[in-house]
């Protein structure tokens, strides 16, 4: 991946990110793995296509030792979905060291959010979504 390995590195972490099949939280799943070997990194997709995607090109890249990254079905808008990651992790590890919220809502229509009332109702939904998935 290219990711610099701090010169101090962190204990193994039970982490999960939100949107982490691609852009900025793919490169955090990146960057837990190169800093906390060992650790077992739960990448949270909307499309879990794409998530098993991710995980599986970042997984063969890793040596065994280096840590495991678990896609999940995960979209921050679904209460059904986050109670559903939410069963699975404890299911398989119990807790959580990190949990990184990156997943962002966008309009479709980019000049649809320009207006106050569209601005308000996608931060709404980021929020609540985001409080859910650490409630």
């Amino acid at each position: 991946s290219g990711l610099m390995r701090s010169s101090m590195t962190s204990p193994p972490l039970h982490a999960l990110v939100t949107g982490g099949n691609r852009g900025i939280g793919r490169q955090i799943v990146e960057l837990i793995l190169a800093n906390a070997p060992g650790s077992r990194v739960y990448l949270g997709s909307r499309d879990l296509q794409l998530g098993n995607k991710a995980a599986g090109e970042i997984n063969q890249a890793l040596e065994p030792a280096d840590g495991l990254v678990i896609p999940v079905h995960l979209d921050v808008r679904s209460e059904p979905s986050v109670r559903a990651a939410e069963a699975l992790i404890s299911s398989q590890v119990g807790y959580l060291d990190l949990l990184c919220n990156n997943a962002g809502i966008f309009h479709e229509n980019p000049s649809a959010a320009k207006t106050l009332e569209t601005r308000i109702t996608v931060f709404t939904k980021a929020a609540i979504g985001k409080s859910a998935v650490v409630g």
